[in-house]
Protein backbone atom coordinates (compact mmCIF):
# COMPACT_ATOMS: atom_id res chain seq x y z
CA UNK A 1 0.00 0.00 0.00
CA UNK A 2 2.65 2.58 0.83
CA UNK A 3 4.79 2.13 -2.01
CA UNK A 4 1.60 2.41 -4.22
CA UNK A 5 1.41 -0.98 -5.63
CA UNK A 6 -2.19 -1.87 -4.32
CA UNK A 7 -5.96 0.31 -4.99
CA UNK A 8 -6.88 1.98 -1.89
CA UNK A 9 -9.54 4.65 -1.54
CA UNK A 10 -8.26 8.21 -1.82
CA UNK A 11 -7.28 9.41 1.61
CA UNK A 12 -6.29 6.10 3.57
CA UNK A 13 -2.54 6.24 2.63
CA UNK A 14 -0.13 8.95 2.00
CA UNK A 15 3.54 9.33 2.45
CA UNK A 16 5.30 12.52 2.57
CA UNK A 17 1.76 14.22 2.00
CA UNK A 18 1.28 12.13 -1.09
CA UNK A 19 -1.54 9.71 -1.53
CA UNK A 20 0.29 6.79 -2.01
CA UNK A 21 -2.09 5.15 -4.44
CA UNK A 22 -4.20 8.18 -6.15
CA UNK A 23 -1.16 10.43 -6.33
CA UNK A 24 1.55 10.26 -8.99
CA UNK A 25 4.39 12.38 -7.22
CA UNK A 26 4.44 10.24 -4.63
CA UNK A 27 6.50 7.69 -6.68
CA UNK A 28 9.61 10.00 -6.78
CA UNK A 29 9.67 9.88 -3.30
CA UNK A 30 9.30 5.87 -2.34
CA UNK A 31 10.86 3.72 -4.04
CA UNK A 32 9.70 -0.26 -3.18
CA UNK A 33 11.73 -3.50 -3.76
CA UNK A 34 9.88 -6.78 -3.19
CA UNK A 35 9.01 -7.81 -7.08
CA UNK A 36 11.84 -9.59 -8.27
CA UNK A 37 12.99 -9.20 -12.04
CA UNK A 38 12.67 -12.42 -14.40
CA UNK A 39 14.60 -12.62 -17.45
CA UNK A 40 12.16 -11.92 -20.44
CA UNK A 41 11.71 -8.28 -19.43
CA UNK A 42 15.12 -7.34 -20.82
CA UNK A 43 15.87 -8.75 -23.71
CA UNK A 44 19.24 -9.38 -22.62
CA UNK A 45 20.46 -5.60 -21.46
CA UNK A 46 23.61 -5.10 -19.21
CA UNK A 47 23.17 -3.42 -15.88
CA UNK A 48 24.65 -0.80 -17.14
CA UNK A 49 22.74 -0.29 -20.07
CA UNK A 50 19.58 -0.23 -17.66
CA UNK A 51 21.32 2.08 -15.03
CA UNK A 52 22.70 4.71 -18.19
CA UNK A 53 26.16 6.14 -17.95
CA UNK A 54 25.53 8.86 -16.03
CA UNK A 55 24.44 6.99 -13.05
CA UNK A 56 26.84 3.89 -13.50
CA UNK A 57 30.20 7.09 -13.17
CA UNK A 58 28.48 7.90 -10.06
CA UNK A 59 30.50 7.06 -6.72
CA UNK A 60 27.55 5.69 -4.94
CA UNK A 61 26.36 2.97 -7.74
CA UNK A 62 30.53 2.42 -8.14
CA UNK A 63 30.21 1.72 -3.85
CA UNK A 64 27.00 -0.69 -4.67
CA UNK A 65 28.64 -2.45 -7.32
CA UNK A 66 31.55 -3.25 -5.03
CA UNK A 67 29.64 -4.13 -2.25
CA UNK A 68 26.72 -6.35 -3.76
CA UNK A 69 29.46 -7.69 -6.20
CA UNK A 70 28.13 -6.82 -8.87
CA UNK A 71 29.64 -6.65 -12.59
CA UNK A 72 28.47 -3.64 -14.54
CA UNK A 73 28.92 -5.30 -17.65
CA UNK A 74 26.63 -8.80 -16.83
CA UNK A 75 23.54 -9.27 -19.22
CA UNK A 76 20.53 -10.07 -17.07
CA UNK A 77 19.08 -12.54 -18.66
CA UNK A 78 22.17 -14.74 -18.29
CA UNK A 79 23.17 -14.42 -14.97
CA UNK A 80 21.48 -16.36 -11.78
CA UNK A 81 18.58 -15.59 -10.11
CA UNK A 82 20.74 -14.84 -6.98
CA UNK A 83 22.61 -12.18 -9.22
CA UNK A 84 20.11 -10.84 -10.49
CA UNK A 85 18.63 -10.07 -7.40
CA UNK A 86 21.76 -8.19 -6.62
CA UNK A 87 21.24 -6.25 -9.57
CA UNK A 88 17.88 -5.41 -9.31
CA UNK A 89 19.09 -4.22 -5.59
CA UNK A 90 22.09 -2.30 -7.46
CA UNK A 91 18.90 -0.45 -9.65
CA UNK A 92 17.02 0.78 -7.15
CA UNK A 93 19.27 2.00 -4.70
CA UNK A 94 21.38 4.26 -7.74
CA UNK A 95 19.53 7.06 -7.42
CA UNK A 96 18.73 8.54 -3.69
CA UNK A 97 15.13 8.54 -2.36
CA UNK A 98 13.55 10.14 0.52
CA UNK A 99 11.85 6.34 1.68
CA UNK A 100 13.02 3.06 1.03
CA UNK A 101 10.51 0.00 1.63
CA UNK A 102 12.42 -3.00 1.23
CA UNK A 103 11.03 -6.32 1.65
CA UNK A 104 12.57 -9.39 2.36
CA UNK A 105 15.67 -7.98 0.27
CA UNK A 106 18.35 -10.05 1.74
CA UNK A 107 16.85 -13.47 1.60
CA UNK A 108 19.55 -14.39 -1.07
CA UNK A 109 22.72 -12.46 -0.25
CA UNK A 110 25.75 -13.67 1.47
CA UNK A 111 27.02 -12.51 4.21
CA UNK A 112 29.29 -9.46 2.70
CA UNK A 113 26.38 -8.34 0.31
CA UNK A 114 23.73 -8.41 2.79
CA UNK A 115 26.26 -6.69 5.70
CA UNK A 116 26.94 -4.26 3.03
CA UNK A 117 23.39 -3.01 2.20
CA UNK A 118 22.36 -2.90 5.76
CA UNK A 119 25.34 -0.78 6.36
CA UNK A 120 24.63 1.50 3.08
CA UNK A 121 20.38 2.12 4.46
CA UNK A 122 21.50 2.95 7.81
CA UNK A 123 23.97 5.21 6.46
CA UNK A 124 21.21 6.84 4.45
CA UNK A 125 19.21 7.02 6.92
CA UNK A 126 21.44 8.71 9.43
CA UNK A 127 23.06 11.02 7.10
CA UNK A 128 20.71 11.72 4.61
CA UNK A 129 17.90 11.50 6.78
CA UNK A 130 16.18 8.34 5.07
CA UNK A 131 13.28 6.89 6.21
CA UNK A 132 14.05 2.73 5.41
CA UNK A 133 11.33 0.26 6.08
CA UNK A 134 12.74 -2.80 6.50
CA UNK A 135 10.59 -6.40 6.34
CA UNK A 136 12.28 -9.15 7.31
CA UNK A 137 11.76 -13.00 8.64
CA UNK A 138 15.81 -12.78 8.93
CA UNK A 139 17.37 -11.69 12.09
CA UNK A 140 20.81 -12.60 12.58
CA UNK A 141 23.24 -9.29 13.40
CA UNK A 142 20.30 -7.00 13.16
CA UNK A 143 20.25 -5.87 16.67
CA UNK A 144 21.08 -2.23 16.98
CA UNK A 145 19.96 -1.72 13.35
CA UNK A 146 16.55 -0.28 13.40
CA UNK A 147 15.81 2.66 15.07
CA UNK A 148 11.91 2.06 16.10
CA UNK A 149 9.82 -1.05 15.35
CA UNK A 150 6.57 -0.99 13.80
CA UNK A 151 4.26 -4.25 14.60
CA UNK A 152 1.47 -4.52 12.08
CA UNK A 153 -1.30 -7.55 13.09
CA UNK A 154 -4.40 -8.34 10.37
CA UNK A 155 -3.18 -4.81 8.61
CA UNK A 156 -3.70 -2.68 11.41
CA UNK A 157 -0.87 -1.26 13.67
CA UNK A 158 -0.33 -2.78 16.83
CA UNK A 159 2.97 -0.32 17.55
CA UNK A 160 5.23 1.94 16.56
CA UNK A 161 7.65 3.16 18.99
CA UNK A 162 11.56 3.54 19.24
CA UNK A 163 13.53 0.63 19.83
CA UNK A 164 14.73 2.18 23.13
CA UNK A 165 10.66 2.52 24.67
CA UNK A 166 9.54 -0.85 23.82
CA UNK A 167 10.31 -2.35 27.71
CA UNK A 168 10.18 -5.96 26.63
CA UNK A 169 13.18 -5.39 24.07
CA UNK A 170 15.47 -3.93 27.13
CA UNK A 171 14.86 -6.44 29.41
CA UNK A 172 15.55 -8.96 26.86
CA UNK A 173 18.77 -7.20 26.73
CA UNK A 174 19.47 -6.85 29.99
CA UNK A 175 18.75 -10.17 30.78
CA UNK A 176 21.51 -10.79 28.41
CA UNK A 177 19.25 -13.08 26.46
CA UNK A 178 21.42 -13.88 23.10
CA UNK A 179 18.78 -12.97 20.39
CA UNK A 180 17.04 -10.33 22.01
CA UNK A 181 15.58 -9.16 18.40
CA UNK A 182 14.09 -12.66 17.71
CA UNK A 183 12.72 -13.33 20.74
CA UNK A 184 10.92 -10.89 20.90
CA UNK A 185 9.12 -10.74 17.62
CA UNK A 186 8.59 -14.46 18.54
CA UNK A 187 6.58 -13.93 22.01
CA UNK A 188 4.85 -11.26 19.51
CA UNK A 189 3.83 -13.88 17.54
CA UNK A 190 2.95 -16.53 19.99
CA UNK A 191 0.84 -14.15 21.71
CA UNK A 192 -1.38 -13.33 19.18
CA UNK A 193 -2.14 -16.82 17.79
CA UNK A 194 -3.05 -17.66 21.19
CA UNK A 195 -5.20 -14.97 21.34
CA UNK A 196 -6.92 -16.07 18.06
CA UNK A 197 -8.30 -19.03 16.13
CA UNK A 198 -5.63 -18.83 13.65
CA UNK A 199 -2.72 -21.09 14.20
CA UNK A 200 0.84 -21.24 12.62
CA UNK A 201 1.11 -24.22 12.04
CA UNK A 202 -1.25 -27.33 10.65
CA UNK A 203 -2.28 -30.58 12.99
CA UNK A 204 -1.31 -33.35 11.23
CA UNK A 205 -1.37 -36.79 12.51
CA UNK A 206 0.44 -38.52 9.35
CA UNK A 207 1.95 -37.78 6.18
CA UNK A 208 1.83 -39.72 2.94
CA UNK A 209 5.83 -40.70 3.56
CA UNK A 210 5.37 -42.10 6.94
CA UNK A 211 6.87 -38.44 8.75
CA UNK A 212 4.95 -37.16 11.71
CA UNK A 213 5.95 -33.24 12.72
CA UNK A 214 6.59 -32.96 16.24
CA UNK A 215 7.08 -29.19 16.59
CA UNK A 216 4.30 -28.04 14.06
CA UNK A 217 6.29 -25.20 12.60
CA UNK A 218 9.21 -26.41 10.28
CA UNK A 219 11.26 -28.44 11.91
CA UNK A 220 12.67 -32.02 12.97
CA UNK A 221 10.15 -35.19 12.08
CA UNK A 222 9.77 -38.01 13.87
CA UNK A 223 10.00 -41.32 11.81
CA UNK A 224 7.11 -43.79 12.23
CA UNK A 225 7.64 -47.62 11.45
CA UNK A 226 5.69 -49.06 8.39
Amino acid sequence: ILGGKRMVPRGVASILGHDCFNDPSAARQVIYCGDWWRTQFFMNLTIANLLGEALCGTKRVQHLAEVLQVNLNWKINEISDGQRRRCQLLEILAAPRPVYLMDEITSDLDLFAREGILNFLRAESEIRGATVFYCTHIFDHLEGWASHFLHLSQGEVVRVAPVGEVQEYSQLLADGHLTPLYELVRRWIYAEYQESSAKPWRKIDSNLDGRVPNLGLAGPFQMTSA
